[in-house]
């Protein structure tokens, strides 16, 4: 009698069908650093459990597409958005799209990096550098003592220190130093 009670409620359990709970497909967003093609197949997963629906099929399909755009990241969605008959384009073509702006979310990513890095060093070599305040002042010419005409000096460039690594002999413009630390930024 009571293998007859349990085959009964478990042939009840098999009859009657999973409800479906769209809201919780429908709660469902992009993770920040999850890419289009993982939300996408976390969105198919959840649709295919919780409605019972396959994504395969027409009406799946569309619930996945305006799922996957209207619950994107904001720039992704802003993007999908944009593109004229979005809702008629394959899921295919949506998700290539949202992969080329992830991407370029990254590089983005990267160069911003780049300049937080460069302006760091800048602080870090004016701070090696004097204050104005620390360096010794200019003494005046003698009363008696006349400025060469010009053209009539030598090399004008004796007395001229550089304002990037404080060596005599050369200016800012043409320091190797500087040059070389602009190379070496370029190839980074």
């Amino acid at each position: 009698m009571i293998d007859m009670r349990n085959i009964i409620i478990q042939g009840i359990r098999e009859a009657v069908p999973r409800g479906q709970n769209l809201s919780k497909v429908f709660r469902e967003c992009q993770g920040k650093e999850e890419t289009p093609t993982e939300w996408l197949e976390r969105l198919r997963k959840s649709l295919q459990i919780y409605s019972g629906t396959d994504p395969d099929s027409p009406v799946g399909e569309v619930l996945l597409k305006t799922q996957f755009v209207a619950k994107s990241w904001e720039d992704i969605k802003k993007k999908l958005e944009k593109i004229e008959g979005w809702q008629e384009k394959g899921l295919q073509e949506l998700l290539r799209e949202a992969q080329k702006i992830y991407m370029r979310r990254d590089e983005k990513k990267q160069k911003i990096q780049a300049r937080v890095l460069v302006a760091a060093v800048r602080e870090a070599q004016k701070q090696e550098r004097p204050q104005a305040s620390e360096k010794p002042l200019r003494k005046a010419p003698p009363k008696g003592a006349t400025r060469p005409q010009k053209g009539t000096s030598g090399n004008r460039m004796e007395g001229v220190e550089c304002f990037y690594c404080k060596k005599k002999g050369h200016m800012k413009r043409e320091c190797p130093k500087k040059i070389r630390d602009e190379k070496m930024f370029r190839e980074d």
